[in-house]
């Protein structure tokens, strides 16, 4: 997929032009403290920050953060940089800025393995944004009971984009009572959550234990997602509930055997108009009811792949295959934004860019359309008979003294039948001195 000379010209036209006229300062943080850092700890960096500014991150390990009360900030990793946040969650609360946020290229865990051991919430809690969340190529996990992954609530809307399986996870360590973590919590009152290229899982749940009274209930397994509000819409995400586990089999100074847990459900709705294309759900196998040989106790119920609560399930799946983008995620001045596509054979890519971030249906699309205007549209050309295609665009100068510019984008993919909407992608352009 080649551009011809008039779209190349469009294409260095707008990324070498600002698009986000107000762009902040940009913090850099390692722990290492190299040339050019600013601080060695993400919080310190945060706290620091205006609403609008950046805080880009090189690799290490860090102590997790707290953006709070007001201000819009995003953190990224570094081209090339594996940034891993243990600890505890990370916490967004009360940023009551209309401006959007932008997590992008985090690790954030209970430990430095990632493992599924230990008690410590990981894992990304985020309550009343004020603007747009925009979260791509994270992974999350919580190992602790009744904590979820992920959770967002009343923003204006949640875009997610992250690759590879085991990404957005909830898994629990080693079996304890209390309930297994959800892998995702999200609650939209002014817009909609919009997820792609996922994969969620809920926690396994103990069984239950051997008592002298018998046949003791086990514990809830956790949800793959759980969505409160008004629009959800899924691209080629995975839903999975957690697993229950075997009963205890007693036996000890005269218990009893316990029951086996249920499996959690893979998806459920509360309220929420719903949209999967391109997505699975699988409701968690339950756990054996546990035997002494004398008593056996029942086994527990396997979750549901779907569950409505609260209202009539309102549910569409998009009767088509999904669309799919990738794209460079922090550039500096003068380097390539590289975007391949992936779709059907000889359709059309059109490329949206914008400065942020919402939630529009259009009229004979597929497909939520996730910029906010203006949006910006460019001809990426034809895709070829595998179904690919790729546009390498060249980034101009910043100017001035600005330090970095958003971009971000969705591609639209037109054929013979009906256009579908693709995944959407953040780049960010660096000023090249950072």
């Amino acid at each position: 997929m080649t551009p011809g000379p008039k779209l190349l010209l469009s294409a260095l036209s707008l990324f070498a032009t600002p698009l986000w006229p107000q762009a902040g300062s940009v913090w850099t943080v390692d722990e290492a403290l190299g040339p050019g850092a600013d601080f060695a700890e993400l919080q310190p960096a945060v706290d620091a920050a205006a609403d609008g500014d950046l805080v880009l991150v090189r690799s290490g390990t860090y102590a997790p953060f707290v953006l709070e009360f007001g201000k819009a900030v995003s953190v990224l990793a570094d081209a090339g940089a594996e940034v891993l946040v243990v600890g505890d969650a990370v916490r967004l609360w009360q940023t009551t800025s209309p401006g959007p946020i932008l997590l992008s290229g985090l690790r954030v865990c209970g430990n430095e393995e990632c493992a599924d051991t230990g008690s410590v919430r990981g894992g990304l809690n985020s309550h009343d944004v004020g603007g747009p969340l925009w979260i791509q190529d994270c992974e999350f996990r919580s190992a602790k009971p009744a904590f979820e992954a992920l959770t967002v609530s009343s923003p204006t809307s949640v875009v997610v984009h992250t690759t590879g399986v085991g990404s957005l996870n909830s898994i629990a360590p080693s079996p304890f009572e209390g309930g297994r973590p959800d892998g995702l919590v999200v609650g939209t009152f002014n817009g909609g959550a919009y997820v792609y290229d996922c994969v969620f899982r809920g926690g396994p749940a103990l069984g239950g234990e051997a008592t002298a009274s018998g046949c003791k209930l086990g514990s809830p397994a956790g949800r793959g997602a759980f969505v409160l509000g008004q629009r959800f819409f899924s691209s080629r995400t995975s839903f999975e509930g957690g697993s229950g586990l075997d009963g205890s089999d007693g036996g000890e100074g005269g218990a009893l055997p316990g029951m086996g847990a249920s499996g959690g459900s893979g998806l459920v709705v509360s309220c929420a108009e719903t949209g999967l294309l391109d997505s699975t759900t699988s409701g968690g196998a339950p756990g054996a009811g546990g035997s002494d040989g004398v008593t056996v106790c029942a086994n527990g119920e396997p979750g549901l792949d779907v569950e409505a609560q609260g209202c009539a399930l309102d549910l569409e799946v998009v009767p088509t295959r999904a669309r799919h983008m990738t794209s460079t995620a922090v550039v500096r001045e003068t380097e390539t934004v590289d975007l391949r596509f992936e779709g059907l054979p000889g359709e059309l890519v059109v490329l949206g860019v914008s400065t942020g971030a919402m939630g529009i249906e259009i009229d004979r699309v597929s497909g939520p359309l996730v910029l906010a205007p203006p949006v910006r549209w460019l001809p990426m050309g034809i895709l070829d008979a595998a179904g690919h295609g790729r546009a390498q665009l060249a980034v101009g100068e910043l100017g001035g003294a600005i330090e970095f510019a958003a971009l971000f984008t969705q591609p639209v993919f037109a054929g013979s039948g009906r256009a579908v909407l693709g995944t959407p992608r953040a780049t960010v352009i660096l000023d090249r001195r950072l």
